[in-house]
């Protein structure tokens, strides 16, 4: 099974799409977050800054960075 891998700036700036995946005929589009407040608050507006993609599965993905 194949799958394409995509990294737009016009998908991410745009649909708030980081990557999106295609596996056949399945649209996958990951959003990353980090694990902070700030992130969380960006993440409540980013919701309705961008219009929902049809035929896209959206998958979120919230990562915390330790130093």
């Amino acid at each position: 099974m194949k799958c394409h891998i995509i990294n737009n700036t016009r998908l991410d700036i745009e649909e708030g799409i980081d990557l999106m995946i295609v596996i056949q005929r399945n649209s996958y589009g990951i959003c990353f977050f980090t694990d902070t407040d700030r992130a969380f608050t960006g993440r409540k507006a980013k919701v309705h800054r961008h219009t929902p993609v049809n035929n896209v599965r959206i998958c979120g993905a919230t990562y915390r960075f330790q130093w």
